[in-house]
């Protein structure tokens, strides 16, 4: 029995004494105890991998009440699962654990009374495959012994899954056969069973259930195993001895056998189908009648090893009789899958009307209270948009709503049906919500026409239709209403004018936060009140104006406008924290907020456990705290310069995906920068499914679908928001870029030509097999020796021995000269060193910022309110969220792959506030590498049509073609 535990006692103890090991492997060290009345909470990592947390928390009753283990997340943790079992052991008041399961069931051979082990483990389950139980090893190999592995899987069989199936107890009495050889009598179990006689559990491997018969009966079962005695030809004597072992076992053991010396074939019997409906798929069960009785069919037998027992006959399965059976399931379209037949649910109409082979060789049962309608195509345009609306809970759905005269079928089963037609499928089979299987007959044309009315230019649902459908199939349906509404009339007519807003493509008003309502331009309240509809709807969007729109203000004067008891939360790159803090001093001095930046962890936790109504943090402190931030909910997640987490395979788009928020919204000017696949993430975290999965994207691209980038298009406008400067600030002087080619000098040409040649010559070595990283490598060099020769050569060279280099320091002369100022952009960190020292060999006065740059934000108050002549960036730092409108010049020294990078740049400058025309220079070296990477900026330049058309592959992959395309004798 379990006994209460003694906190005070067993913190002394050697188990869970800071620094020792938690069980006998020492592979769990403990690192803190908590105490309070009623539970121990135990934490601690794993000792040769520190990073591994456990967590256990033991009740003052004796219970294990949680664990947890870092590594393994909703699986199973085998060093907590020893660590548990250990426990227990203690908790028992001077016994063994295998010697508590042994007291269960008696000598006597009575049936084993259920027992509870209350070792709770929750939401979790251990997966299990045929090795690691034939083999009493996998998951739990080396930390638990195959008899505590057993005997666990019987006390918690909930937790255990095995090939596909939940481990279930079996039912008493067990099947022995026997069989009689030569006069002596053989005992065995069925094939598809394991039985390890020290802990005295059994384990049916084809239905996954499992049975404990105590240490008494699995003495007595290896026994007769074993049995080798030779018998006495006295067959009556015989018959005595077996009668009586079967009286004294009968509540635990059943023997089947034949006391004469032949088998029972079949070569053939009637046959009955039973047919299930479960999980979109059809289950089939076979039942076979036989002289001797009912048996049901096991596929997953070879066809020379059906046997089966009925009472005490032993029957056998001819197999060309298996053979007959399996042919035809298989001709009816049915496969083994998991030890069982099954179908897809499109399957059930021809065994619905007796058309399925099935019915050529026995009898069949079609799944009971299925239902077969027609609906006619005349129905769709009495049907409409039903809203049922909870204002107070800010509660918000629709559906499609059929007419009366229609059987009624929910929004998923309309969706599934849709999909099986457009596969081709003439009889659609569906489920209601009560797991009621609908047959569509006759129906296509009907779902042919919703799919236009309802779904027309967007992509189907992944299962069911979410408030993303809605924005675009309120322009086409025109049959509306709010079935149901709860709240007051106030908040009905407020939800009715988002309804109506929608349809005719614009905002209803809101009331804008007193502090910023006069300075906010009319775009600015256009972006905040298309943010409000969306987050009253449950939805979310993209703010994606052009850089220098005031993104920032439009989300923080949304922010200040909700009320919720729930932080809402701001994550950045580290570079911004202290922007968005200065703008919510500027803009709503009053808001409380925390920032939570570069501090130690512990610092960080207490900040997370006691944050304001806003938490401002990094993607990198995101990614660090994981563990600490998803167990918090938030109002409202808003993602900024969001191009950040485009690549879906990273830490910190898979941190963001696990922040648990009611709202989510995207701030980026670039929501695309290279690939169609960058807008799929940016969806995937707001409104996960709304997309077709990533693969597909990737198809269009690949294979310039124009058709489905459209479609992607008309489906994501409704939530993306972007606007020009052009076009809402008339007071922005005019912006002109200018594309300067510059002709290398002499020295320059016969690096970049050397550079060229040893190019083509590593790629024509390799056979054309080159890594990614081996080209980016090869690009590198071409790009630095288009800027300067000292860059690729070990000689030595002048910091003027660059055509570029050269124009760069006439162009800041004369800006310098006429009174202006200037940013110099460039990729590369040697680069603007090499310009740097230029600047100071010719007295210009400048200031300097790269990744290594601490205080950046000083620096740049440091260009803003003084009157030196440059500011030196790399193109990574000054790309986002600053605001340089000191300077009315800009040089891209270096092009880049992606213009929307070098856009970032130069808005850095042409933005609000800036009275003065901006001139932007981008330079390149003639003939070399940099034209190509021009023409492939021209390739992607509108980042709104980009998705439509088909954008340029990645840098590495065109490298072939660059190299075909250029000529040696350019470059002579």
């Amino acid at each position: 029995m379990k006994i209460p535990v003694n906190f005070s006692d067993l913190i002394q103890s050697p188990y869970f004494t800071e620094g020792n090991a938690l069980f006998a492997t020492g592979r769990i060290i403990v690192s803190g105890v908590e105490q309070n009345d009623s539970v121990i909470k135990i934490s601690g990592f794993h000792q040769s991998y520190p990073g591994i947390r456990q967590k256990l928390i033991l009740s003052s009753d004796g219970f294990i009440r949680e664990t947890y283990c870092a590594e393994h997340g909703d699986i199973f943790c085998e060093h907590v699962v020893a660590l548990a079992l250990r426990y227990n052991e203690m908790a028992v008041d001077g016994e063994k654990l295998v010697e508590q399961f042994d007291k269960i069931v008696s000598v006597d051979a009575e049936v084993p009374k259920e027992t509870s082990y209350d070792l709770e483990m929750r939401d979790k389950r251990l997966y299990l495959s045929d090795s690691s139980l034939r083999n009493s090893s996998g998951i739990l190999s080396g930390i638990i012994n195959p008899t505590n592995l057993y005997s666990f899987i019987y006390l918690k069989n909930d937790l255990f899954s095995f090939n596909g199936k939940d481990v279930q107890r079996g039912i008493f009495p067990l099947q022995v056969f026997y069989s009689i050889d030569n006069d002596n009598i053989v005992f065995s179990l069925p094939d598809y069973m394991i039985f390890d006689q020290s802990s005295g559990v059994l384990f049916d491997f084809e239905s996954s259930k499992v049975w404990f018969i105590g240490s008494g009966n699995a003495q007595i079962l290896s026994s007769l195993l074993s049995f080798d005695t030779i018998f006495t030809k006295d067959r009556e004597e015989l018959i005595i001895s077996l009668e009586r072992l079967k009286s004294r076992l009968r509540n635990v053991f059943i023997f089947s056998g034949n006391l004469t010396m032949y088998e029972n074939f079949v070569e053939e019997g009637s046959l009955l189908f039973n047919i299930k409906a479960d999980h979109k798929k059809l289950k089939l069960l076979i039942t076979i009648s036989t002289d001797s009785g009912e048996i049901e069919f096991r596929p997953g037998r070879k066809n020379q090893d059906q046997k089966y027992t009925v009472g005490e006959n032993l029957i056998s399965l001819s197999p060309n009789f298996v053979k007959l059976i399996k042919n035809g399931v298989v001709e009816a379209g049915f496969k083994f899958n998991k030890g069982a037949y099954t179908a897809p649910l499109s399957l059930l109409p021809s065994i619905d009307d007796g058309t399925n082979a099935l019915f050529k060789i026995g009898q069949v049962l079609s799944v009971p209270n299925m239902k077969n309608i027609e609906i006619d195509e005349a129905n769709v345009d009495y049907s409409s948009i039903e809203f049922n609306i909870n204002a107070d809970k800010g509660w918000f759905s629709f559906s499609i709503k059929l007419p009366d005269t229609v059987f009624p079928l929910p929004d998923n089963a309309l969706i599934d049906a849709i999909k099986q037609v457009s596969a081709g499928i003439e009889v659609p089979v569906v489920y209601t919500d009560d797991g009621l299987p609908v047959i569509l007959r006759k129906s296509v044309p009907f779902l042919t026409k919703l799919k236009e009315m309802f779904l027309e230019n967007s992509f189907l649902p992944s299962e069911k239709l979410t408030m993303a459908y809605l924005p675009a199939m309120l322009q086409k349906v025109k049959n509306r209403k709010v079935s149901n509404f709860e709240g007051s009339e106030y908040l009905r007519a407020e939800y009715i004018k988002i309804i109506d807003a929608f349809s005719s493509d614009t905002f209803p008003e809101v009331e804008i936060p007193k502090e910023v309502s006069g300075t906010l331009r009319k775009y600015q309240k256009s972006g905040i009140a298309w943010m409000s509809v969306l987050k009253t709807m449950g939805l979310g969007g993209i703010l994606a104006d052009e850089m220098g729109l005031g993104k920032t203000l439009q989300a923080l004067s949304f922010i200040s406008m909700i009320k919720s008891d729930e932080p809402s939360i701001v994550i950045a790159p580290r570079t911004l924290l202290w922007s968005w803090d200065g703008e919510i001093s500027k803009f709503f001095p009053h808001m409380k907020r925390t920032v939570i930046d570069s501090l130690p962890p512990f610092e960080r936790k207490k900040l997370w456990q006691n944050a304001e109504k806003l938490i401002i943090t990094s993607y990198s402190i995101l990614a660090s705290d994981i563990d600490l931030i998803k167990k918090m909910t938030f109002d409202t997640i808003v993602l900024d310069e969001a191009q950040h987490i485009k690549n879906s395979s990273t830490k910190r788009f898979k941190s963001v995906k696990m922040i648990s928020g009611r709202h989510r919204f995207i701030l980026t000017g670039t929501p695309i920068e290279n690939h169609a696949k960058e807008l799929w993430t940016l969806f995937n975290f707001l409104m996960p499914g709304f997309l077709p999965a990533k693969k597909e994207m990737e198809r269009m691209e690949k294979n310039s679908d124009f058709e489905g980038f459209e479609k992607v298009s008309s489906q994501v406008s409704p939530f993306i928001l972007r606007r020009m400067k052009k076009d809402h600030v008339e007071e922005l002087p005019p912006v002109t870029i200018s594309e300067v080619p510059v002709k290398m000098t002499q020295k320059q040409n016969d690096i970049y030509l050397s550079m060229l040649l040893r190019s083509r010559a590593e790629f024509i070595e390799s056979g054309g097999e080159m890594n990614k990283v081996q080209i980016l490598a090869l690009l590198s060099k071409l790009r630095l020796a288009a800027n300067h020769p000292s860059l690729v050569s070990e000689q030595p060279f002048d910091d003027e021995e660059s055509g570029k280099i050269q124009l760069t320091m006439e162009l800041i002369n004369e800006i310098k000269d006429s009174g202006g100022r200037v940013l110099v952009f460039s990729q590369y960190v040697k680069v603007l060193k090499i310009v740097e020292s230029l600047l100071n060999k010719n007295n210009v006065s400048y200031v300097y910022m790269d990744g290594q740059t601490k205080d950046r934000q000083s620096v740049i108050d440091t260009f803003n309110t003084g009157n030196y002549s440059a500011f030196l960036l790399t193109l990574k730092v000054g790309g986002v969220g600053l605001n340089l409108t000191a300077a009315d010049n800009v040089i891209i020294i270096d092009p880049w792959w992606n213009p929307a990078a070098e856009e970032q740049a130069y808005s850095r400058a042409h933005r609000i506030g800036q009275t003065r025309k901006v001139s932007v220079y981008k330079l390149f070296s003639r003939e070399t590498i940099e034209e190509k990477i021009l023409t492939m900026q021209k390739t992607k330049k509108n980042l709104i049509d980009f998705f439509m058309s088909r954008s340029m592959e990645e840098p590495t992959k065109d490298f072939v073609k660059m190299l075909a395309e250029m000529e040696f004798a350019q470059n002579i």
